[in-house]
Parts: structure tokens; C-alpha cells; sequence
């Protein structure tokens, strides 16, 4: 059986380079991520439309039995 040296970069590196990072390319990724910043107005609109929903499934439901 062959050992297997998880911090050897050049052989993550090779195999299937299309479909696969090495673990160095996604270290690099990981660091520059920005992450999108929320809208107010995106979480209210969130926040209103499951209200909605709630309160049509509600008076379905009390209408109905």
C-alpha cells in the first residue's frame, strides 16, 4: 500500500486538473472570498412574504374546517 502525504501539493495538483483543486489553490480561494453583504430591505421583504404565506395558509385552514 502506498503512503499517502496529504500536504504534497504537486501530486493533489495533477490529478484531474479540469474537475479538482490542489488544497493550495483552495487555501488561496478561501482567502480572498468576499462575502456578499445583506440588504434591509431584502430581509423585510424575507420576513413579509412568510408572514404572508402564513397568514393565507391560516385563514385556508380556519375557513375551511
Amino acid at each position: 500500500m502506498k503512503n499517502h502525504d496529504p500536504f504534497d501539493f504537486d501530486s493533489l495538483d495533477r490529478d484531474d486538473a479540469h474537475h479538482r483543486k490542489g488544497l493550495r489553490q483552495i487555501m488561496l480561494d478561501n482567502e480572498t472570498y468576499d462575502s456578499k453583504s445583506y440588504s434591509k430591505t431584502r430581509f423585510s421583504f424575507f420576513i413579509m412574504t412568510i408572514c404572508l404565506l402564513l397568514f393565507g395558509f391560516g385563514f385556508i385552514l380556519f375557513y375551511l374546517f
